[in-house]
C-alpha cells in the first residue's frame, strides 16, 4: 500500500510537467526560409509575421520572436548594421499591414519560381512595394523585398491604412489599437544608442512604454522591454543574456526612478572638447553609459556590463525609498510572495539565492531523483512483460529506453520545479540551461540506443542473405546513423539554449576554404568508399591484391578498407587509394588454372611419351573439380634437359583450401601413372661426350648410301610406311574426345590462354 501510493504521489507531481511541454509549444525547430521566387518570398515573410501576430495575441514570446526571423526577406544592406534590427522590424511590421490589405500569399499573380526565372525585380500591383533579385553577398540570387521598399515602409502604409483587410489574409499585425505613450510610432521608433543621450532616452522611453504595457495589459508595449535590453552590455548565451537583461533592465528603472528624475538635455551627447566620450556615469549613482569599442556594436553607447551585473544591489540599497516627483514611478515591480511572506532568517541570501530556496532546490532534485526511480520501476514492468513474449526484440527495445527515459522523467519534474519554486533571473536561466541540456542529451542517448536496436535488426536480416553487400552496408548505417543523431543533437540542444546556429554555420563557410583544404583526403576517402560500395570491385570475405597489398577483406569503412593479410596482419589502406588503383579479385575467379610441364627424360619412346599424354587427359576427366571441356595436353617441345609435356586445365573450387587439395591429388595422380607407364622425369642435368681419348683413335661413322637415307626419310612423308601423323593411336586430343565433345554442347567457353 505504501508503495502504491509512493507511485500515485510520483505521477500526481510527474503529470503536469507532461502537460507543461505539451503546453510549451509544437516541435519548433530550426526556421526554413525559401526565398527562390517572389511568391517564395511572400509565404516565407506572411507565415512568420502571422505566426508573430498570434504570437502577440496569445503572449507567446517563441512566436513573438518569429518578427526577427521575418526579417531575413528583407534586403538591409543598405542600412548600418546597428540599425539594421530595430529599422528592419518596424518595416517589417508594416508591410505586413500593407500585404493584407493588397495581396495574398497564394495569388496566381505572384511569380513562382519557374515565372521568375529571367525576372530581376517583381512589384505588386498598384503599389511600390518591390522585391528584387539580390545581385551579391550571401544573399545573391534570392528575392527580397527592396532596400527602397524597406525604407518607404511607413510611408506606403499610410497610403493604404484606409483599406480594409482581405479575406483570407492575415489581418494585419496589430498595428493599431495603442495610444498616448504607447503608441504605435514609439513602439516602432528606431532604438538609437549613438550618444549616451540617445541610449538614455531609448531606455526610458522603452521603459516608460513597459510600465503602461502593464497596467494596461498591452503584451506589445510590454514586448518594449526587448528594446531596453538592447541598450545593455551583456555577455554570454542569448538565453542567458535575455533573461539577465529583463531582470536588470527593471531593477536599473526602480533605481533611477528613486534616485534622479533624468533630464535628457543634461546627458551629454558628446565630451566637453567636442571628442565622443569614452564612458559617463549618472549623477550620485555608479549607473555607467560606456562606449563600445569592439564587436559587432562597435561605437554605441550601453549600459556597463558592471552596471547590469550589480542592478538589484543597487535595487536593494534604494527599495524603501519613494519614487521622485516627475519620474516615471519605476517599471511596477514586485517581490515574490514568498520573499514578503516567509521569516527574515529565510530570505537571508547565500550565493545569490535564499535560503529559502536552497532548501527547496535540495527537495526538488531527491524528488526529481525519486521520480527517475519510479519511472525506471515502471519500464521493469514493461521489461517483465516483454520477457514473456517469444520475440527478442521488445526486450532489447524496451531494455534500450530504460535508462534514458529515467532522465527525461526527472528532467520533466524538475523544469516544473523551477516554475513552482519562482526562480528568477540569472539562477532561473542558469537552472533551465541545465535541465534543457540534461533532457536534450538524454534524449539524443535515447534515440542512440534505439539506433542500436533498428542496427541489430538489420544485421540480422543481413546475416541470414546470401549476398554480402548488405553486410557491408549495415556497419556504415550504424556508424551514419550514430554520427547524425550526435550531430544533430548538439545542435538542436545549443539551438534551444538561444545560439543562433544557422548563424554559426554560415560563419563556418568562412572558413570553407581552410576547412576544405585540411579536410581534402577525408573527402576523398568518403567519396572512394561510396564508389566502392557503389561499384562493389571486391566483398567482405574476398581475397584480393591491390598493389602491394594482398590479402582477405574484412571491413569497409568510410575512411578506410581493412585487409587481412596472409601474415595474419591488418593493413588499413584509405578507400581513395583503392578507389583508384586496380584491384585484382581472387575470390572472384569463376575458376583455378593449372598450367604445369611435365620434362621426361631423352630416352623415352614416343609410345611412352603418347601413353602418358594420355594418361594426363584421364586424370583430368577423372577429377571432380576439373572443367572437363577446357583443357590441353600435349607434348610441346624439346628442352634443355627433357621432353616438355604440358597440362592446361582449370578447377571449379570454391576456395583456396579446396584448390590445394585439388592440385595435390592431381600431381599425386600424375607420378603414380607415370610410374605405371614406365617414364621417368627428367633432372636439370647435361651430358658430357668424349669424342676421343689420347692414344685411341676415333671409331669411324659409318654413312649409308645416298637412295637409303632418301628412302628413310620419304617413308614419314605421305602414305609412307614410317608415318604417323595422327599418332600412334594412343592419345586422342581433348578437343576431339567424344566424351568431351558432349560436354561442350553444354558449354561452349574454352579457355585459349596460352599464358
Amino acid at each position: 500500500m505504501k508503495r502504491l501510493f509512493l507511485c500515485a504521489s510520483a505521477l500526481a507531481l510527474l503529470f503536469p510537467s507532461l502537460l507543461l511541454a505539451q503546453e510549451k509549444a509544437p516541435v519548433r525547430g530550426l526556421p526554413t526560409f525559401h526565398t527562390a521566387s517572389p511568391r517564395d518570398t511572400l509565404q516565407t515573410f506572411l507565415s512568420a509575421m502571422n505566426d508573430y501576430r498570434r504570437g502577440l495575441e496569445e503572449h507567446d514570446e517563441w512566436l513573438e520572436s518569429r518578427l526577427d526571423e521575418a526579417l531575413a526577406c528583407l534586403d538591409l544592406s543598405e542600412l548600418k548594421p546597428a540599425a539594421r534590427r530595430p529599422r528592419g522590424r518596424r518595416a517589417a511590421v508594416y508591410l505586413k499591414e500593407i500585404l493584407d490589405r493588397v495581396v495574398l500569399a497564394n495569388d496566381p499573380a505572384v511569380p513562382d519560381e519557374a515565372g521568375a526565372k529571367n525576372l530581376r525585380r517583381w512589384r505588386i500591383k498598384k503599389t511600390l512595394v518591390t522585391l528584387a533579385r539580390a545581385q551579391g553577398g550571401e544573399h545573391a540570387g534570392e528575392f527580397l523585398f527592396s532596400p527602397r521598399t524597406v525604407k518607404l515602409a511607413q510611408r506606403l502604409y499610410r497610403k493604404v491604412e484606409s483599406l480594409p483587410y482581405l479575406k483570407g489574409s492575415g489581418q494585419g499585425a496589430l498595428l493599431k489599437g495603442s495610444s498616448g505613450k504607447g503608441s504605435d510610432e514609439a513602439t516602432l521608433a528606431p532604438l538609437k544608442t549613438d550618444t549616451p543621450r540617445a541610449t538614455m532616452r531609448s531606455f526610458m522611453s522603452a521603459m516608460n512604454d513597459y510600465r503602461a504595457g502593464r497596467e494596461k495589459g498591452d503584451a506589445r508595449l510590454e514586448g518594449r522591454i526587448a528594446d531596453a535590453v538592447s541598450c545593455l552590455h551583456l555577455g554570454g548565451a542569448e538565453l542567458l543574456q535575455q533573461a539577465k537583461g529583463r531582470e536588470a533592465v527593471v531593477f536599473l528603472k526602480e533605481v533611477i526612478d528613486r534616485v534622479l528624475v533624468i533630464d535628457l538635455h543634461r546627458v551629454p551627447e558628446v565630451g566637453e572638447d567636442g571628442e565622443p566620450l569614452v564612458r559617463w556615469r549618472l549623477k550620485n549613482t555608479s549607473i555607467t553609459i560606456v562606449r563600445m569599442e569592439e564587436g559587432e556594436r562597435r561605437g554605441e553607447y550601453l549600459f556597463s556590463e558592471a552596471t547590469v551585473t550589480q542592478a538589484r544591489s543597487f535595487y536593494d540599497k534604494v527599495k524603501t525609498q519613494p519614487y521622485l516627483k516627475g519620474s516615471g514611478q519605476g517599471a511596477l515591480y514586485v517581490s515574490p510572495w514568498l520573499e514578503r511572506h516567509l521569516p527574515t532568517w529565510t530570505q537571508e541570501k547565500i550565493l545569490l539565492l535564499p535560503n529559502w530556496q536552497w532548501a527547496s532546490l535540495f527537495l526538488s532534485i531527491l524528488a526529481g531523483l525519486m521520480v527517475r526511480a519510479i519511472v525506471v520501476w515502471l519500464v521493469s514492468l514493461l521489461k517483465k512483460l516483454a520477457q514473456k513474449s517469444e520475440n527478442d526484440w521488445d526486450n532489447r527495445l524496451v531494455a534500450s529506453i530504460e535508462r534514458p527515459i529515467g532522465l527525461i522523467g526527472a528532467g520533466a519534474f524538475w523544469w516544473l520545479a523551477i516554475y513552482l519554486i519562482g526562480f528568477e533571473g540569472t539562477p532561473q536561466t542558469s537552472l533551465q540551461i541545465m535541465v534543457e541540456v540534461l533532457v536534450s542529451l538524454s534524449l539524443v542517448w535515447l534515440v542512440y540506443r534505439l539506433a542500436d536496436v533498428l542496427t541489430d535488426y538489420l544485421s540480422e536480416i543481413a546475416a541470414a542473405t546470401d549476398s554480402t553487400l548488405d553486410d557491408q552496408l549495415v556497419p556504415l548505417l550504424r556508424r551514419a546513423l550514430h554520427t547524425f543523431i550526435v550531430v544533430f543533437g548538439l545542435l538542436v540542444t545549443v539551438q534551444n539554449l538561444g545560439f543562433n546556429v544557422l548563424s554559426v554555420l554560415a560563419g563556418l563557410g568562412l572558413g570553407g576554404l581552410a576547412s576544405a583544404l585540411a579536410a581534402k583526403d577525408a573527402c576523398a576517402n568518403l567519396f572512394g568508399s561510396i564508389m566502392i560500395l557503389a561499384d562493389r570491385p571486391f566483398q567482405i570475405g574476398d581475397w584480393i591484391i591491390a598493389g602491394d597489398v594482398e590479402g582477405t577483406v574484412e571491413g569497409i569503412g568510410f575512411r578506410s578498407t581493412r585487409v587481412r593479410t596472409f601474415y595474419h596482419s591488418v593493413v588499413s589502406v584509405p578507400n581513395s587509394k583503392l578507389a583508384a588503383a586496380n584491384i585484382d579479385n581472387m575470390g572472384k575467379r569463376e575458376r583455378r588454372r593449372i598450367k604445369a610441364y611435365f620434362e621426361l627424360t631423352y630416352d623415352t619412346p614416343p609410345t611412352k611419351i603418347e601413353a602418358f599424354i594420355e594418361g594426363l587427359k584421364a586424370i583430368v576427366k577423372a577429377n571432380e573439380y576439373t572443367k572437363k571441356d577446357a583443357f590441353h595436353a600435349a607434348f610441346t617441345g624439346y628442352g634443355s634437359s627433357g621432353l616438355k609435356v604440358l597440362l592446361y586445365c582449370f578447377l571449379e573450387v570454391p576456395d583456396w583450401s579446396t584448390e590445394l587439395v585439388a592440385r595435390q591429388n592431381m600431381f599425386l595422380e600424375v607420378l603414380r601413372m607415370a610410374d605405371t607407364i614406365g617414364v621417368e622425369f627428367a633432372y636439370p642435368t647435361q651430358t658430357l661426350h668424349v669424342e676421343s681419348l689420347p692414344g685411341h683413335e676415333s671409331p669411324e661413322r659409318e654413312t649409308p648410301e645416298l637412295e637409303e637415307l632418301r628412302e628413310k626419310a620419304t617413308s614419314f612423308g605421305p602414305a609412307g610406311s614410317r608415318a604417323k601423323p595422327q599418332g600412334l593411336g594412343l592419345f586422342v586430343p581433348p578437343h576431339e574426345d567424344p566424351d568431351i565433345q558432349a560436354l561442350s554442347r553444354g558449354d561452349a567457353d574454352v579457355a585459349n590462354d596460352d599464358g
